[in-house]
């Protein structure tokens, strides 16, 4: 899940609408934002992505309508969300309009989680890695945790969070229960400085 600083800290070279949108002020994002739910099948290897050559996207106007405040480049365009249908979600047995429903679902139970809450209340703020750590050990448990890996450009301006599932996980399960059944994250920190700036939208 991307968090605004992306848009400002990656060097996107104007091929994304939503970021000049949210740099130039005309759109403000304040939650997370969906990156991609990438799912794999055995079949595929290691090497899971583009499962199927034939792939192609054909989203419903209503699913268009529902994902977009979660992933907005749907907005101006479906290139990213076609780029990742190719790339991941033909990687799973879901059509395209439940594979995107069902990710953004995932989107808004994070931000609802002590996970977004934290990340909210702290907007515009530098921040602990630690600390960020400690406070979802307290509320969401350490197997979870385990789990959540943090990436930031540049070190210390935090991007993204990115959570580890089980290649079939149940969606509704709550999010404590879907963590703890997936495979150890590398490390909580990921590429990120003891400390970070969780960037406002907007530059």
């Amino acid at each position: 899940m991307r968090q605004p600083g992306f848009c400002e800290h990656t060097n996107y070279k104007g091929r994304k609408p939503e970021c000049n949108a949210i740099n130039s002020g005309e759109k403000t994002i304040s939650h997370l934002t969906l990156h991609g739910l990438w799912p794999n099948k055995r079949s595929c290897g290691i090497n899971y992505g583009y499962c199927d050559s034939q792939a192609t996207l054909n989203l419903s106007s209503a699913t268009i309508k529902t994902i977009s405040p979660w992933m907005p480049n749907f907005f101006y365009q479906n290139s990213f969300g076609e780029y990742q249908w190719k790339k991941h979600g033909a990687c799973q047995n879901l059509n395209d309009d439940d594979y995107f429903l069902t990710a953004i679902d995932l989107v808004k139970k994070v931000n609802a989680s002590p996970i977004g809450l934290y990340i909210k209340q702290n907007i515009g703020k530098t921040v602990s890695v630690s600390e960020f750590k400690n406070q979802l050990t307290q509320t969401l448990g350490t197997n979870a945790v385990n789990r959540i890996r943090l990436s930031c450009s540049k070190g210390r301006y935090l991007t993204e969070v990115q959570l580890n599932l089980e290649r079939d996980f149940n969606p509704d399960d709550n999010l404590v229960s879907q963590l703890e059944k997936a495979l150890k994250s590398s490390r909580f920190q990921g590429n990120c400085k003891n400390m970070i700036h969780i960037e406002e939208s907007g530059r």
